[in-house]
């Protein structure tokens, strides 16, 4: 197989691929994996043996495993990425003495586990490392959601409510992974709605990150569209993925899968964006966070509506109101100056009569 944008497997989010067997022709790069993205792939024919080190590109904590390059070792080739901390996190594997060797930030040990679908051992594993494994935490939560996936096993989505999230704020982007990773059981279990849910609240939760808000709008244009058969409400969130991102990955995606049905759909986004009029409402976090003593909350709205903004302490007593008024439809900054307030966690909360969130912030001083 071989893709236009010259690379055989592209994958960008916090799940597991496991890619066997195939006859891959790489112009560029045979596998590109980023974002957390735990790869498998074995067993397959590059185009040319051994296959080229420079053919397999791994950045953002992603890792690509058992691709059988011929003599393990460093990888040194220039297409792999120059910024140290983008620095390639690659297995390598012997095909003739079955051992393996690390380069970066991956563990063997862990890996083997993933592999051989040692689930519950890896568990543990993961557990009993948390608090010295926090860097690579959703490259290893995206390996042991693939183990659970592949074996059936079930308790996954316990073990991210108990362990993971307990741990873990809100607004913290493991946080997003661990929803995202939920979602790979719950489609799996066709529970679409809470799927959706999920997605919309990294969506809204998220938008900051274009990473987290692609993966979004991808999903809920997937769901509405395949699986909860509301093609129209899909066709919006795809809209609206092709105008944000139209040279990235899913963007051309959608683009080549589904432009004949949703050309009028992508153009009222683009429209939108042009205007800079949201096309949904929603609270998107504050920057900076951690801040001191200042810091922005923005959000969005599609139309004319009543917003009241405030601001809680976590014993629930209210600090600051930050807006109690009608507001104009379009994008919003609120500045938050919170001089007058001690170091620790504050919620803020936005109302409009068809809409209410949540988020929280941290002041240090």
């Amino acid at each position: 197989m071989r893709r236009s944008n010259h690379t055989g497997l592209y994958v960008s989010s916090p799940t597991t691929v496991s890619m066997q067997t195939n006859d891959v022709y790489p112009v560029t790069y045979a596998i590109h994996a980023t974002d957390n993205a735990f790869v498998v792939a074995g067993n397959n024919h590059w185009g040319e043996y051994p296959a080229h080190h420079g053919h397999f590109y791994a950045t953002g904590g992603a890792n690509i495993v058992e691709y059988y390059p011929g003599n393990p070792g460093k990888v040194t080739n220039s297409k792999l990425a120059s910024d140290p901390s983008q620095s390639a996190d690659i297995v390598l594997s012997s095909h003739s003495t079955g051992g393996s060797e690390t380069m970066g930030k991956a563990e063997p040990s862990m890996t083997a586990m993933f592999k051989e679908d040692r689930c519950e051992e890896a568990m543990d594993d993961l557990i009993s490392g948390l608090d010295k494994q926090k860097e690579h935490e959703q490259a290893y939560l995206s390996g042991l959601a693939g183990c659970y996936m592949r074996t059936g096993a079930t308790g996954f989505r316990d073990f991210l409510d108990e362990v993971i999230r307990v741990r873990t704020f809100e607004n913290d982007k493991l946080y997003a992974a661990t929803l995202e990773l939920e979602n790979l059981f719950l489609i799996r279990e066709e529970e679409y709605e809470q799927a959706a849910e999920n997605y919309t609240r990294i969506k809204n939760e998220f938008s900051d990150d274009p990473t987290f808000h692609q993966h979004a709008l991808f999903g809920l244009g997937y769901l509405h569209y395949e699986r909860l058969e509301n093609t129209g409400r899909g066709a919006q969130y795809f809209g609206e993925l092709v105008a944000l991102y139209p040279d990235e990955e899913l963007g051309k995606y959608v683009t080549m899968m589904y432009e004949d049905r949703i050309s009028e759909d992508i153009e009222q986004a683009r429209e939108a964006l042009a205007d800079e009029t949201p096309v949904e409402i929603g609270l998107n976090g504050n920057y900076p966070n951690p801040y001191n003593p200042v810091t922005q909350i923005s959000f969005d709205l599609p139309e004319n509506t009543d917003v009241l903004l405030e601001v809680y302490d976590l014993l629930g007593r209210r600090v600051a109101v930050l807006v109690d008024s009608p507001m104009n439809a379009g994008s919003h900054t609120v500045n938050f100056d919170a001089s007058q307030l001690a170091s620790g966690m504050y919620i803020y909360r936005m109302v409009t009569p068809s809409f209410t969130m949540s988020k929280m912030m941290t002041l240090i001083k």
